[in-house]
């Protein structure tokens, strides 16, 4: 991943930054204020990076997510690229039918809501 990040053009302390964005919220999913918080007081994250979050600042997060942000789709395509290249898997399209597919719920004031089984099986509720 920082080789990813650093082809976006994010500096070593960026990237380090970048890295304790992604993994902090996709371990702890919170604001920017709360990751920065969980950073700082209640994760390991700056030793296994190698770095020091304890003068770790929200709006250094805010930043980094906005360069993320812009740099989306070049993070996205590299990424995939990456994962098509270490599992060299095929691209295919796969299409569903979901003529049969239901949902389950009330509708109980809505008679676009009702439902009705093409297969007449016993269970479907007629109303």
């Amino acid at each position: 991943m920082p080789q990813v990040l650093s082809t976006c053009g994010l500096s070593n302390s960026e990237c380090q930054d970048a890295l304790a964005t992604i993994l902090a919220r996709t371990l702890y999913p919170a604001s920017e204020v709360r990751t920065c918080e969980v950073l700082k007081t209640k994760s390991a994250l700056d030793e296994v990076l190698q770095t020091d979050f304890s003068t770790l600042h929200k709006n250094r997060l805010y930043r980094i997510s906005d360069v993320l942000l812009k740099s989306k789709d070049a993070i996205e395509e590299a990424l995939y690229q990456r994962e098509k290249t270490w599992f060299e898997f095929e691209e295919i399209v796969t299409l569903y039918d979901l003529t049969n597919t239901y949902f389950e719920g009330q509708s109980l004031d809505n008679e676009l809501g009702v439902m009705d089984c093409k297969h007449k099986s016993m269970d479907c509720n007629h109303p």
